[in-house]
């Protein structure tokens, strides 16, 4: 390793990334954003994907940047992260090839958790073997350290995109929806995990109460149709596929909503702050670190589709309620950058190869 990290700092330092996804969603959007924000702090990187992902695309260009393509079985690839000082897994699918790397090559493993769920037997073993565990949120950090016995998790939460945005597409957004209240949900379609029987029967009861009251998801997942073919049977729900240009429409959008049963965070929920929408958000940990009720934002029962609608008929009917909450909403925003999210993963960069030194 260069004499600067291994003296503790970062001038010289060389990170390994290792996040074998198969698709793009918010844990590798936060990937995305801490190899960028690195980047334009001069530090050499190279990313181990699974050949075929998005995240290669993405990344591509990125300065300083090595993408590495995997193809499965991914263990024997190990000595792929040689020449790095540090090793970063940011998935699950990763976590054994990063604690292979760490073993053959004798060099610190940084784990990032993003599930608030408790890991298997076999990943808690290895997991326990990190150099450091990080969890997003109060609820990661406490299923990490009740599965490793470690009590030395950290707590790094995710960032906000900064999602661009372009005026005139928002305003043909808007034209789209003729005026109504839109309330937008994005993330992946999947009924148990997010919710989306509650936001159904939620919309259920807006159709009587508040027929002006439009409600938009994108995204894409396994159960996509099953959303599309109740959506089918109600005049206020809308189901579109999964959109790059996400900036637009939570700017098009009214209110945003994140009716989920389990998120290790729900990092959509900052974009949306950001974009300076309210949030009506389910009651769970994850979102509850960013989400103060009647703060920035209105939190609701989880599984709770009468309480789910009623927060957002609130909200579509105080428009005072909406503005306090969307200011208040955007300065909780300006916590959560990517530059932030960097410097506390850099000193945890130069806190492991200090250890590994004086080991």
């Amino acid at each position: 390793m260069p004499p600067e990290a291994a003296a503790g700092g970062t001038t010289g330092l060389r990170v390994a990334h290792v996040n074998l996804a198969k698709g793009y969603r918010g844990g590798e959007r936060q990937t995305e954003l801490l190899i960028r924000e690195l980047a334009r702090r001069g530090i050499e990187q190279r990313i181990l994907h699974r050949r075929g992902s998005p995240i290669g695309d993405r990344l591509d260009g990125v300065d300083g940047l090595q993408s590495i393509p995997v193809s499965f079985p991914f263990l024997h690839r190990g000595f792929s992260l040689r020449s790095s000082d540090v090793l970063h897994a940011h998935d699950g699918r990763a976590v054994g090839l990063t604690m292979v790397g760490s073993l053959i090559l004798d060099r610190p493993a940084v784990v990032t958790r993003r599930m608030n769920r408790r890991p298997s037997a076999t990943s808690s073993s290895l997991l326990a073997r990190a150099d450091v565990l990080v969890g997003l949120s109060r609820g990661v950090v406490q299923s990490l350290e009740e599965a490793t016995g470690r009590r030395d998790v950290r707590r790094i939460p995710s960032a906000h995109s900064a999602l661009p945005f372009e005026a005139e597409r928002v305003a043909e957004l808007r034209r789209r929806d003729d005026g109504r209240f839109v309330v937008l949900s994005a993330g992946a379609y999947e009924f148990g995990a997010k919710g989306l029987d509650h936001l159904i029967a939620a919309a259920r009861l807006l159709e009587r109460t508040n027929p002006d009251v439009r409600i938009r998801t994108v995204g894409r997942g396994p159960d996509g149709e099953r959303l599309r073919a109740a959506a089918a049977e109600l005049s206020n729900l809308v189901v579109d596929d999964w959109v790059w240009d996400l900036g637009n429409h939570l700017r098009a959008a009214d209110v945003f909503v994140l009716p989920s049963n389990h998120e290790g965070l729900g990092s959509v929920v900052l974009d949306a702050m950001a974009a300076g929408l309210p949030v009506v958000s389910t009651r769970i940990p994850g979102p509850t670190d960013v989400v103060e009720h009647e703060t920035n934002g209105l939190l609701v029962a989880p599984g709770d589709a009468v309480d789910l609608a009623a927060g957002l008929k609130r909200l579509a009917d105080d428009e005072l309620l909406r503005a306090r909450l969307a200011a208040r909403a955007v300065r909780t925003a300006e916590d959560f950058t990517a530059e932030r999210m960097a410097e506390r993963y850099l000193r945890i960069y130069g806190e492991v190869l200090e250890r590994r030194r004086n080991r």
